[in-house]
């Protein structure tokens, strides 16, 4: 197991002797918020923020929660997973990886 972490750049394990047994800790890299950098729009925004709070929001209660039309709810979630920042994870019953 170490050696996969090594291999993926992932910081190795913590590892803590108790008395009958042991503990191992696991350093998780968090998703550090995104920037409102110009390669953002405002709606982008909003939506990233919405799914960040809800990640098995479904498009159509992303467009109540904004009050905007579905389709653009969906044109603008295209445009974030053709800039890599997001990610649908399974199908009807998945959700949204943000991952930038």
């Amino acid at each position: 197991m170490i050696e996969e972490l090594k291999a993926d750049n992932r910081p190795s394990p913590e590892f803590e002797i108790l008395q009958s047994y042991f503990e191992a800790s696991f350093i998780r890299q968090i998703t550090p918020p995104i920037d409102t950098d110009k390669s953002l729009t405002e709606l982008e925004l909003k939506i990233l923020n919405v799914i960040r709070g809800i990640e098995k929001i479904t498009r159509k209660e992303i467009s109540k929660e904004l009050n905007i039309s579905f389709y653009t709810v969906k044109e603008y979630i295209n445009r974030l997973r053709q800039k890599n920042i997001i990610a649908r994870v399974g199908t009807r019953e998945g959700y949204w990886l943000v991952k930038k």
